[in-house]
């Protein structure tokens, strides 16, 4: 077994027994590689760098120590690339400027491209059997795909408004984990648009996330590795290992994990006892920003059917066909075809399709619910539609009132500070004008008494020249 690491360079290390089995050094001008992605057949590897373009390193059963890029994609441009789980052949890449296509590899070319995101996709990821893609933006935003070239949901993280790791349930479908800086992590349903998990217990950034079984986990740099339960929907427990954590890697069909650090640490554990780490290497001098382990034939990306071009598995394509499609959370809501089934079973075909329109996200009013002929008789379709406008209509009531009361409210507040403020400038300037009447008085009688002085001062000099006349007389 190989696990993949990345910080600077690229390095290989056999598992569990970590030791170094090959490494990729990149250009003294690259800063750091962004991030890493496994083919499902556990053959070859994407690299995306922060400088120059995407590329591709095969992985042979026995690792050489210095490994060399086998290709160099130069037409395209990345911040963020991950591998299709069906095919071997299909690259999703993000860019900076919020384009998002699919690269094929056999056909060197771009088979599918997709609106642009509103920011830089940070995140990318496919849903189990590749039928959404999900982008992760550096607004915070995470915008879903299907087969279409629009987006069909958005979503983004409660308390939060930003986006530090992402990720798909590789075993269950359309299980979708998000967490932020702030500390928060939400799961998603995406075929209903709900939220399952909402937490807000990590004192700082989730750093990665990771299903396994009926449990998500989640770690950050404040050191935490929580979990939190897929049926209860809630958290069950929290071990802190003392050493902020920037990345999470779960072994399939195991309790082995590995775990990066900030400071360049590789950790192995054994997740019934994870008070302490089994095995410790420093593997770099700065944070270790990505683990994956090599997929596996037992593994869940390389044990299912994989796609050879834009071919796709029957037997997917009629479950997806009757599959309903991915709800939103938030700011659009997809009309579903039934045509729609994996993301790579159209690739190339997509500008072909029309486009989805979307809508807002409100409900349901009874003309739009769609119900079988005879199913119900019309009398109880007629009550029923005009319960539901009925209900549409109080709620709106509810509403309109609700938010003329909290307007009233505010108006109030803001007319109590503006009169507080208006009383604060009169005293203000009352007492401005008071020093400077008391001033001008001061002033005033400093004069009198001044002029009082020189006339006393006179007088007093005209009787001592008077006397000494009147003695010289004598």
């Amino acid at each position: 077994m190989t696990l993949a690491t990345c910080s600077k360079d690229l390095k290989l290390y056999n598992w569990p027994g970590i030791t170094l089995a090959g490494v990729y050094e990149t250009p003294d001008d690259c800063v750091v590689i962004k991030t890493i992605s496994w083919s499902s057949d556990g053959k070859s590897l994407v690299i995306v760098k922060s400088k120059d373009n995407p590329l591709m390193i095969s992985v042979p059963f026995q690792v050489d120590k210095r490994l060399e890029p086998t290709s160099i994609l130069k037409n395209i441009s990345a911040r963020s690339g991950v591998f299709a789980n069906t095919s071997n052949t299909s690259v999703a890449f993000g860019n900076i400027d919020g384009a998002v296509c699919i690269y094929d590899l056999r056909k060197k070319r771009i088979i599918n491209e997709y609106q642009a995101v509103p920011s830089s996709v940070n995140f990318l990821d496919f849903s189990f059997e590749d039928t959404c893609l999900a982008a992760g933006c550096a607004n915070g935003q995470i915008v879903l795909y299907t087969s279409n070239t629009q987006p069909c949901a958005s979503y983004s993280v409660p308390y939060s408004h930003s986006l530090s790791a992402m990720t798909f349930n590789k075993t269950q479908s359309d299980l979708l984990a998000a967490g932020s800086k702030e500390g928060a992590i939400c799961v998603w349903d995406t075929t209903k648009g709900a939220a399952l998990v909402t937490g807000k217990d990590h004192t700082g950034t989730i750093t990665d996330l990771a299903f396994y079984g009926e449990t998500v986990a989640s770690v950050g740099v404040d050191g935490k590795f929580i979990n939190y339960d897929l049926r209860s929907n809630e958290y069950t427990s929290c071990y802190n290992l003392n050493v902020p954590i920037s990345s999470l890697a779960l072994l399939h069909n195991s309790y082995e994990m590995a775990i990066g650090t900030s400071d360049g640490q590789l950790r192995s554990y054994d997740r019934r006892q994870i008070t302490s780490p089994i095995n410790t290497v420093v593997a770099y001098n700065a944070a270790v920003r990505k683990i994956c382990f090599q997929p596996s034939s037992n593994s869940p990306i390389s044990s299912r059917p994989t796609t050879k071009g834009s071919e796709f598995n029957q037997r997917h394509n009629i479950d997806a066909a009757n599959k309903p499609p991915p709800a939103s959370a938030g700011d659009f809501n997809p009309d579903f075809s039934p045509s729609s089934s994996t993301i790579m079973s159209i690739a190339g075909d997509a500008k072909d399709l029309e486009n989805i329109y979307l809508h807002e996200m409100l409900p349901p009013s009874a003309s739009q619910i769609d119900v079988q002929k005879n199913s119900i008789s019309s009398e109880e379709l007629n009550r029923f539609a005009g319960e539901m406008d009925e209900y549409l209509k109080q709620h709106k009531r509810k509403i309109e009132d609700k938010m003329l009361a909290e307007f009233y409210q505010m108006r109030i507040e803001i007319s109590k500070q503006f009169i507080e403020l208006q009383d604060k400038i009169t005293k203000s300037w009352d007492g401005f004008m008071q020093y400077l009447r008391m001033s001008n008085d001061d002033e005033h009688h400093s004069e009198k008494s001044s002029s009082v002085q020189t006339f006393k001062h006179a007088v007093s000099d005209i009787k001592s020249g008077k006397t000494k006349k009147t003695k010289m007389k004598m």
